[in-house]
């Protein structure tokens, strides 16, 4: 046992070394055993967390750096799944004993209003649905997404999502324009335009069994005046949610049952995170 403990031990050096030549700074990579690995290993459903530890946990910077991880991991046999906000109640965020890539350096959102398809979001693939709240702010223009401002917008996206605005515009994943996705060899592919089987099996729960994706383009709505809107505020509190929130969850609660009765949209609708509260105003008739 001592043997193939130590085996063990001088394999996971060496995949470790292997890993941080693959990402060099400012990529990161954070192993099992040093320090910040288990505030790194983390999962919303943190009951999973220790049973589901990776070997080490890249965040690579560049779409470069993505690639060379995966042909590294492929070289050394090595399982990987994919980090972008972690909510998947099954732990699937963290690779047991293997490499866990965390896509969160990569969160970066530009907005295009003159694309041929009308305006159009490119998000990265690290970026979670408050990031795009913010950047829309002030816009005139909303996205199918999340009510949670804490959940990833890839993870959303590549299993189907319901959003505020489904009733309107369609599953999440329906505005989906393109993916940007990198095979487990490296290889990278860019499903424009059209249906295509590959972006239709992105979008509809085939997520990272194909590969990683890195960007996704996301269509933009106008929002009708005085008829629609998103805000995010920053609150900017730790630990629990203040009692004060309280009073305005239940209000929130309140109209959104009253909101029920309306066919043609949500009245409203109060999402606190713990960093985020996000309002959504929806009604389009």
């Amino acid at each position: 046992a001592t043997t193939n403990d130590g085996l063990c031990t001088t394999l996971m050096h060496h995949s470790c070394r292997t890993l941080r030549s693959a990402v060099p700074p400012p990529g990161v990579v954070t192993c099992i055993g040093e320090p910040g690995f288990a505030s790194e290993a983390t999962l919303f459903n943190r009951n999973l967390q220790d049973e589901r530890a990776p070997l080490a946990i890249v965040k690579p910077s560049s779409l470069s750096q993505l690639q060379a991880v995966l042909e590294t991991a492929r070289a050394s046999k090595l399982r990987v799944s994919v980090r972008n906000g972690g909510h998947n109640p099954s732990g699937r965020a963290l690779s047991k004993g293997g490499v866990t890539i965390d896509l969160g350096r990569h969160r970066a959102i530009r907005i295009v209003r003159n694309d041929a398809s009308g305006p159009v979001a490119e998000v990265g693939a690290g970026a979670v649905w408050g990031d795009v709240y913010e950047a829309l702010g002030g816009s005139g223009l909303y996205a199918v997404g999340g009510g949670c401002p804490m959940v990833g917008v890839a993870g959303l996206v590549m299993n189907g999502g319901i959003a505020f605005t489904s009733r309107k515009r369609g599953l999440v994943g329906d505005s989906v324009l393109s993916f940007t996705l990198v095979f487990p060899n490296g290889t990278v592919a860019e499903t424009e335009g059209g249906r295509s089987a590959l972006r239709s099996a992105l979008s509809a729960g085939g997520g990272s069994t194909l590969g990683v994706v890195w960007a996704l383009r996301l269509r933009l709505w106008p929002a009708p005046e005085g008829g629609h809107g998103v805000g995010v505020v920053r609150l900017g509190w730790k630990g629990r949610v203040p009692m004060s929130m309280l009073p305005l969850a239940a209000a929130a609660m309140d109209a959104n049952v009253a909101a029920t009765d309306d066919d043609e949209g949500w009245s409203l609708n109060l999402v606190v995170g713990r960093e985020y509260v996000v309002w959504h105003h929806f009604h389009e008739g």
